[in-house]
C-alpha cells in the first residue's frame, strides 16, 4: 500500500506534531511504502539513512532563504547580518498575518498539493494521512481528495484550528475569519474517511475529540483514538522504578517557554520524595529549565 503523510518539519529537525506521527511511521514502513511530505527545515544536511522512508520537501524561495539564514546563525557565520535578515522575515510575517489565509504559512498549500500530484504520477497513492499543524497540509489533502475521490484520507488532529484563540490575534474581522475557518474545518471532517487523534486522558486532545463529535457533527464510527506510543525504557530502568515502589508520573509532548513552561511544575515535583517523573519531550525551547531539575527522580527521554 502506498501511504503519503503530510506533516510539519520532519527531517533533519523534527517538529512536535511530526514526533507524534513518526511513531506510527516507524510501524507502517515495515509493511507499506511510505512517503513523507514536509516543509524544509534546514538547507544543508545529510540524507535520511532510512531506505523505507522517502522524503519530499516543500518550500518557497523566501522560506529557503530564511532557513539558510537561521542555519548560518547556528553555525556562527555572519551572525549579526543573518539575525537582521531573520528579524526582517519575522516583521514581514507579522505584517502579512492579518491578510494571510489560513495562516501566514498559507504559501505551503500549493506546494503540498503539487507534491501529492507528483507522487501520484509516480505511484498511485492509496492513503493520505494529513497532520493538523500545519493546517495547510490538511487543506492540500482536501483539494487532492476532491480531485481523486478514490484515495483514502485520514486527518490526524493534534491541535485545534477554528477554536484556537491565537488564530484570531492579528487578523482583521476575527468573527468573519472564525466563520470561514469553521466552514473549512467542517468540510475537512465531512470529506475525510477518518478523523484520528492521539489518546490522552486530559487537556487539549480530549477537547479536540469532543469538538469533532459535537461542534462539527461527526459520527463516532468515523472519529477514532490512536494510542500515544512512547520510546521504550530499558528493562533495568523499568525494574528499578518498580522496585522503588514510587508513584510514577509520565509527561509526553512538547514544552514551550511561553505556553507550556514547566518551571512551576518542576519546582513542585522536585520537592516530593515518593514519586518518579519521566518526561518524553518531542520538542522544547526551554531545555535549560528542565535540565536544572533533572535528578534521580526526574528524568528526560527523547519522544
Amino acid at each position: 500500500m502506498n501511504i503519503v503523510i503530510l506533516t510539519g518539519a520532519y527531517y533533519p529537525n523534527m517538529s512536535a506534531t511530526s514526533a507524534c506521527i513518526d511513531k506510527y511511521i516507524q510501524i507502517l514502513k515495515n509493511k507499506h511504502s511510505i512517503d513523507v511530505v514536509c516543509p524544509l527545515s534546514q538547507v544543508h544536511f545529510e540524507p535520511l539513512n532510512d531506505p523505507k522512508i522517502k522524503l519530499h520537501f516543500v518550500f518557497s524561495r523566501m522560506w529557503k532563504w530564511r532557513m539558510l539564514c537561521e542555519e548560518n546563525i547556528r553555525n556562527g557565520r555572519n551572525v549579526m547580518l543573518n539575525k537582521v535578515v531573520v528579524d526582517l522575515f519575522r516583521i514581514r510575517s507579522l505584517l502579512l498575518s492579518p491578510i494571510s489565509y489560513p495562516t501566514v504559512e498559507g504559501w505551503q498549500m500549493n506546494p503540498f498539493y503539487h507534491e501529492l500530484e507528483k507522487i501520484d504520477q509516480d505511484k498511485t497513492i492509496d492513503v493520505i494521512i494529513s497532520v493538523v499543524n500545519p493546517i495547510c497540509s490538511v487543506f492540500a489533502s482536501r483539494r487532492f481528495k476532491l480531485k481523486h475521490p478514490k484515495v483514502k484520507w485520514i486527518t490526524f488532529i493534534t491541535d485545534p484550528f477554528t477554536f484556537q484563540p491565537s488564530k484570531y490575534k492579528y487578523v482583521f474581522f476575527p468573527n468573519r475569519r472564525k466563520i470561514r475557518n469553521y466552514k473549512n474545518e467542517k468540510s475537512v471532517y465531512d470529506i475525510a474517511q477518518m478523523i484520528a487523534r492521539v489518546k490522552q486522558r486530559f487537556g487539549a486532545q480530549v477537547a479536540i475529540y469532543h469538538s469533532a463529535l459535537n461542534d462539527f457533527s461527526q459520527p463516532n464510527e468515523k472519529t477514532f483514538v490512536m494510542k500515544y506510543i512512547l520510546s521504550s525504557l530499558s528493562k533495568s530502568v523499568v525494574q528499578q522504578i518498580v522496585n522503588e515502589g514510587k508513584c510514577r508520573l509520565v509527561y509526553a509532548g512538547a514544552l514551550y517557554a511561553d505556553r507550556r513552561n514547566p518551571e512551576r511544575a518542576l519546582s513542585v515535583l522536585s520537592q516530593i520524595d515518593d514519586i518518579h517523573v519521566d518526561f518524553y519531550i518531542s520538542y522544547s525551547n526551554c531545555n535549560s529549565i528542565v535540565d536544572k531539575y533533572l535528578s534521580e527522580t526526574i528524568k528526560s527521554f527523547p519522544a
